[in-house]
């Protein structure tokens, strides 16, 4: 995603008091970072190899991200960002969340936590709809 499609995603912002820890943010070189979530789905995906599909059209010159099913309901994907803040992650990770979820199936747990813990449903606007 372009710094414009990043901010035209609206609120809520990503706020530690607010919502649960995000996951850790690794860095790969001087202004890129890598962030990788974990989701567990409600009930087995039927069309695993559809994910990538879902995932690419969400990545940019400054936004690649990868995903993989690990299990029959648990996927991860791993978004790098180039010179992007911890809010425009945050609304990148929680708009492929709201995605996946309308594409994929009903996400049961965000890393550790219960996926109402998560505000995805907020960002349920996507680049290619």
């Amino acid at each position: 995603m372009t710094e414009a499609k990043v901010s035209r995603i609206r609120t809520p912002s990503y706020s530690p008091k607010a919502y649960p820890p995000m996951p850790p943010r690794i860095r790969l070189a001087a202004n890129c970072w890598e962030r990788v979530w974990w989701l567990t789905l409600s009930k087995d995906v039927q069309h695993p190899e559809k994910l990538k599909g879902y995932v690419d059209q969400f990545a940019s010159e400054n936004v690649s991200i990868r995903a993989q099913m690990r299990t029959r309901r648990r996927l991860c994907f791993a978004i790098n960002t180039k010179g992007l803040n911890e809010t425009s992650e945050f609304e990148i990770a929680m708009t492929i969340m709201a995605y996946l979820e309308q594409n994929l199936g009903e996400i049961e747990r965000v890393e550790d936590r219960p996926s109402t813990m998560w505000p995805y449903l907020e960002f349920a606007t996507y680049p290619n709809s």
